[in-house]
């Protein structure tokens, strides 16, 4: 089992670069885990914005949604039905 450990006098190298690829693996994992939270702050952020104008806003008068054709129709349809 040492003489694996040692892997032929290069142990120390391979070991090493182990121990600095977990390093890096794990300070990737916190910054990633960082940069979510920061991501998920400022969305938060921002659906509390919208909602606060969204709140602010006057809501529209509720019109009739019964139309008459002729109330739809450009001015210039009216009578023939065509474009003048």
């Amino acid at each position: 089992m040492i003489d694996w450990l040692r892997m032929g006098g290069y142990g120390f190298y391979v070991w090493s670069s182990y121990g600095m690829l977990a390093a890096a693996i794990v300070v990737e994992l916190l910054a990633l885990r960082r940069r979510r939270r920061t991501a998920q702050r400022r969305a938060d952020e921002i659906r509390a914005e919208q909602a606060e104008q969204a709140a602010a806003k006057p809501k529209p008068t509720r019109r009739s949604t019964s139309r008459s054709a002729a109330g739809s129709m450009p001015p210039s349809m009216h009578s023939s039905g065509t474009l003048e």
